[in-house]
């Protein structure tokens, strides 16, 4: 009786291994016994996983065995165990033993599951990009199906600033070594910083995830908030100030680097590396030299400021030398001398505390909106406004909406570091106020309110002071300047 015995035999990584299938005889023959074999697929295939031939060979008379000799094809593929058959169809001066006529032979895996890796690190984008590719990579293709979940985080907000495009689950097919994992950027119109998406890789199942620095990938939102320079043009060798060069014993100064680097070229439409354009009531620009105007757009940032009128004043007296009130026309409710308390009702805004408390006995009356009480503040009569009045800063963004000041109506609070990067720190006077020839009437007596609320301080919010030129806290409900400002578009 003639049998084959099957086989068990890694595959290999490199190269090609021979492997040899023993053929016994029950008994020693007194003939040649001639032997016919052929193989069979069934998971591995010939060709590809192993190199085999059909054929025949002999077994001399006075022996019992002989080999079949075949190649296996090694890879590098994490992939199942795979098999095939050889079968026994003929033998000559024999019998073909029943249960021995076919083996089986397993070439088993012994290559690693494929790390699922990042292609870079990181990348920058635009907020106004659209979208953005994330590739994804795995080391080697596999026999396996790999997939894994796909986390995201940082300081971004999903659904706010970014979606993910697809599955939360990224998936492989077997023999797929590249995948995309898209991202929608979400523009909008509030002016910010930079902003991160962390996209990381979880729970892999016939992978892992690299351990490298591929394990991460960092989408960075590139921000929208141009700052300005400083101002400095001058130097000083910590005794002597404002001079034109800086001294070879105080290198690296404020005045070598930025914008503002070539100081002595100061131009028409700002100092040093400010630029501005003065806009009229509805929003046209005007020249540099004009004496009256609205409003001012930072050209650096962007940003549009209102610009302070003229100081108005509310109390007069009438020929009997009584006392009354004025009440503004036109634009000057937006006097430089009127003062405002902070207030923001929006819980999730306001720090935890709506500043300026509105009661009956602080409402502005309708048809004299002014108050020399509780601080100069006053708007303008409107018979048709619906709505009560109050010396404070929601009041303020409103009725500059309601008015379409400038031709725009989505006035707002400015943040803290919004009003700090208009100050000129070049000031020979010691102030840092923002230029004269462009901000008209802004105070040094008072510090200007942001939209900021202080965390640790519910009563507090932060503000500008243009005289020392620090951001300080200032109690919600003490009245101090205010100047609306718009996003740019």
């Amino acid at each position: 009786m003639v049998s084959v015995d099957g086989a068990s035999v890694n595959e290999g990584s490199r190269g090609n291994t021979e492997l040899t299938l023993p053929i016994s005889l029950s008994a020693t023959p007194s003939e040649d016994v001639e032997i016919t074999y052929s193989f069979e697929d069934v998971t591995a295939v010939n060709g590809e996983d192993y190199a085999a031939s059909g054929g025949k060979l002999t077994i001399p008379a006075g022996t019992r065995r002989a080999e079949i000799v075949l190649t296996v094809q090694s890879d590098d593929i994490h992939e199942p165990d795979e098999t095939f058959k050889v079968h026994l169809e003929s033998a000559t001066n024999a019998d073909l033993s029943t249960r021995g006529k076919t083996a089986t032979v397993t070439l088993r895996n012994d290559d690693d599951a494929p790390e699922i890796a990042f292609d870079m690190e990181q990348q920058s984008v635009s907020e106004t990009v659209g979208s953005v590719i994330v590739p994804v990579s795995l080391s080697a293709p596999s026999g396996f199906e790999v997939s894994a979940s796909i986390s995201l985080s940082g300081t971004a907000l999903e659904n706010g600033d970014y979606q993910l495009d697809g599955d939360t689950h990224l998936t492989f097919a077997v023999g797929e070594t590249f995948k995309e994992i898209e991202l929608a950027i979400l523009p909008d119109t509030i002016p910010e910083g930079g902003e991160t998406v962390f996209v990381s890789l979880e729970q892999p199942e016939n992978g892992v995830v690299s351990s490298d620095g591929n394990s991460t990938h960092t989408v960075v939102i590139l921000g929208d908030t141009t700052l300005n320079d400083t101002g400095l043009t001058s130097y000083s060798d910590g005794v002597v100030g404002d001079l034109a060069f800086e001294p070879s014993s105080h290198p690296g100064q404020d005045a070598s680097f930025g914008r503002d680097a070539d100081g002595a070229q100061l131009s028409t439409d700002g100092h040093a590396g400010f630029s501005y354009t003065k806009l009229d009531l509805n929003g046209n620009p005007l020249p540099s030299s004009a004496s009256s105007w609205s409003c001012v757009r930072d050209n650096v940032t962007g940003l549009v400021w209102e610009n302070k009128q003229a100081d108005f004043t509310i109390e007069s007296t009438d020929g009997d030398g009584a006392t009354v009130l004025n009440t503004p026309t036109g634009e000057q409710w937006r006097a430089g001398n009127f003062v405002y308390g902070w207030h923001n009702e929006e819980a999730e805004n306001n720090g935890g505390n709506s500043g300026y408390l509105r009661t009956s006995d602080n409402r502005l009356d309708k048809d004299e909106p002014v108050t020399a009480e509780y601080g100069y503040c006053g708007f303008r009569y409107s018979g048709g406004r619906r709505f009560n009045l109050h010396c404070d800063t929601a009041a303020y963004i409103q009725e500059m909406n309601l008015q379409g000041t400038c031709g725009f109506d989505d006035w707002r609070m400015p943040e803290v570091s919004e009003l700090r990067s208009l100050a000129n720190y070049d000031k020979l006077d010691g102030t840092m106020r923002p230029e004269g020839a462009f901000f008209s009437n802004l105070k040094s007596s008072v510090s200007y309110l942001s939209g900021t609320p202080a965390a640790d301080n519910e009563a507090s919010a932060w503000c500008y002071d243009y005289q020392d030129g620090e951001v300080e806290l200032c109690q919600k409900s003490y009245y101090q300047g205010f100047m609306a400002v718009r996003s740019k578009q």
